[in-house]
């Protein structure tokens, strides 16, 4: 009964999931406790002062939608940095149930899936990007990014046009969270030739 009921759970769609979020926060908990550091100051008081203009302020990047979560935390959170911490862990396990899902349909193992996802929230290189407030644009690239690459693996299995819209709104996201995104095309381009089969 016990064996049947651990397996069932197991089984669920949603387990390794959970387990992913689960995980990135325990790696990261001792992080939610942090306060601001260097440029976070300026963003955070500039997200205060401007609102939704931060969207449009001119600088030496185009990232509204990095610019707009740090308008929405600012709104939700204020100068507690805890909220602002607590929204970058998120993002991190939401990019490692990207990096399972994507690595699941590539090599249609889910066991190489969970190795994969398992990797990237041990992977101490990311460090800087979930701790760093001002750094959050590389996740936030990342998520979306990585979305993108599923969606398009969607596509190319199930051929529906839902997909590929989707896949350009994600594409989209990437690119005005950081500029890191434009490289998306060759990366599904590379993807396409190689498991355009799927």
């Amino acid at each position: 009964m016990g064996y049947k009921f651990f397996k069932k759970i197991v089984s669920d769609k949603l387990f390794i999931p959970i387990i992913l979020i689960v995980l990135a926060f325990i790696v990261y908990a001792p992080t939610l406790n942090d306060y601001f550091l260097s440029d976070d100051f300026e963003i955070i008081q500039t997200a205060h002062n401007s609102g939704l203009n931060f969207l449009i302020i001119k600088s030496d990047f185009v990232r509204p939608i990095t610019n707009l979560s740090f308008v929405i935390d600012n709104n939700l959170w204020g100068d507690n940095p805890f909220g602002y911490h607590l929204f970058s862990v998120f993002c991190f396990g939401l990019t490692a149930i990207l990096i399972f899902s994507i690595s699941k349909l590539l090599f249609k193992n889910e066991i190489i899936g969970i190795f994969a996802s398992l990797f990237f929230v041990f992977w101490p290189a990311h460090h800087e990007s979930v701790t760093w407030i001002a750094g959050r644009c590389d996740l936030i690239c990342a998520l979306f990014y990585l979305l993108a690459i599923y969606l398009f693996l969607l596509y190319l299995r199930k051929n529906k046009i839902f997909h590929y819209l989707l896949l350009l709104l994600a594409f989209a996201l990437s690119i005005f969270s950081k500029e890191m995104g434009l490289s998306l095309i060759f990366v599904l381009l590379i993807v396409d030739i190689f498991y355009g089969n799927l």
